[in-house]
């Protein structure tokens, strides 16, 4: 029990950082994440809220999702909603607050700190995501759908899901706005080095949170082990 109680709370830890990561992004004003882009536009165009819009995008994903896998998992389709849900109301409250807190027109410079800021803390909201070994959020699964349905390898899926969902988000906004709106520099450097930032937390990190979560379980076959001798 104690087991998965640490998995949630690392996953909801998780979707606190995705959320603060993409507000700060957003406030950057350089182009949000390839993640990002097609809900932070439809807000855009529509006028509702980021994290209302975030929540469509997710339905959009886990639509396509189900599509693509022939199946449709009732627990795993729960959670992933029960998440968008949380993650639309984080996406809001954390860009509401960074609003409060932070200047309202930041020079260039604060904007270049929000953005890279914005790369390390999303990066760790997926690594806490990833780790706690739960159902993904509706874009990862998406790209997992892709990878498992049409034997891509999970590369050339997330190339293609991230592709696809800013070729939309400009679209919508060159039509409806004229301008690029949620795509820019930022849109770039993200796709870049958020893998790598990931990939390097994954590296050096996954083991010991790992280990966090399973302390229990570890010192409980320990303890049998040495029962035993």
């Amino acid at each position: 029990m104690e087991i998965i109680i640490k998995r949630y709370l690392l996953y909801t830890i998780a979707i606190f950082f995705l959320s603060s990561g993409v507000s700060l992004s957003i406030l950057a004003d350089f182009g949000v994440s390839p993640v990002s882009a097609l809900g932070y536009a439809l807000s855009l165009v529509t006028g509702f809220s980021v994290g209302l819009m975030t929540f469509v995008t997710n339905i959009v994903y886990l639509l396509f999702q189900d599509l693509l896998n022939k199946s449709i998992d009732i627990r795993e389709n729960i959670i992933q909603l029960i998440m968008s849900v949380l993650f639309g109301l984080f996406v809001n409250l954390t860009l509401d607050g960074f609003r409060i807190i932070l200047p309202e027109e930041p020079g260039i410079f604060l904007r270049a700190v929000f953005l890279t800021s914005s790369l390390f803390i999303i990066a760790l909201g997926l690594f806490f995501l990833f780790t706690s070994k739960l159902p993904v959020l509706p874009y990862d699964g998406l790209i997992a759908a892709l990878n498992q349905s049409l034997s891509w390898n999970m590369g050339r899926a997330k190339v293609t899901g991230d592709l696809t969902n800013v070729s939309v988000a400009a679209a919508l906004c060159l039509v409806f706005l004229h301008h690029l709106g949620s795509i820019g520099i930022g849109t770039l450097i993200s796709a870049v080095f958020i893998g790598k930032i990931l990939g390097l937390l994954m590296k050096k990190f996954r083991h010991r949170i790992i280990d966090w979560i399973e302390k229990k379980r570890v010192e409980k076959a320990e303890g049998m082990s040495a029962g035993n001798r």
